[in-house]
């Protein structure tokens, strides 16, 4: 049976409480992304269209905090937390209907990857091409997202700097006020949180 992904087109913030220093929501248009890596690292793009890339998210162990979603045992890992199961079956089964992975990996050492692609990182909707996906990784206490072509090589780093770049250099930073509500169109523009300062309450909610 075929997995439909959804996506949703609006999303909604609404600030209840905006942090005392820091905070803001980054928006920036995606055709302006597209415009400017075309323009800055014309091949990469190009292999990146013609080929695809991937986003492997790496699960790391042990989970040592316990009493999370009814799984007591502090050793629970990771990706137990995250799918609230141990068994590796039904992990399996709830990450490709709530994640939409493509493929699903556990490791005897309690780590797991779930594989996202191959993947285009542009898309054209209404008529403009735009950056859907970022090619971007990162690295938590918890877990690390590792991206690369889809033949397992690394996208160069002057690539991925040069998207940092682009998106800092045309960003909008949205200073919240208490009370405020932003509509971004998600098929037009991404959004990051910039760091900031506890309390924060920015509520969100996804338009399917």
């Amino acid at each position: 049976m075929a997995l439909i992904r959804k996506f949703a087109p609006k999303i909604f913030f609404y600030c209840l409480e905006p942090a005392p220093e820091g905070g803001e929501t980054a928006i920036v248009r995606s055709d302006v992304i597209v415009e400017e890596m075309e323009k800055k690292v014309p091949e990469v793009v190009e292999k990146l269209t013609g080929e695809g890339f991937k986003f492997v998210l790496h699960t790391k162990v042990p989970y040592k905090h316990g009493n999370h979603d009814g799984l007591d045992d502090t050793n629970t890992t990771v990706w137990q937390r995250m799918l609230k199961t141990k068994d590796k079956l039904e992990a399996q089964k709830r990450a490709l209907e709530t994640l939409a992975c493509n493929a699903v990996k556990f490791n005897e050492d309690g780590t797991a990857e779930f594989t996202y692609g191959p993947m285009n990182p542009i898309k054209e909707f209404n008529g403009k091409r735009v950056w859907f996906n970022t090619i971007l990784g990162y690295q938590t206490s918890e877990r690390d997202g590792r991206v690369s072509f889809t033949d397992g090589t690394s996208i160069p780093t002057a690539a991925t700097d040069t998207y940092s770049a682009v998106l800092e250099a045309n960003c909008v930073d949205i200073k919240w006020l208490k009370g405020d509500v932003l509509l971004v169109d998600n098929l037009a523009l991404q959004h990051a949180r910039r760091a900031g300062k506890p309390p924060r309450s920015v509520l969100v909610s996804l338009c399917i």
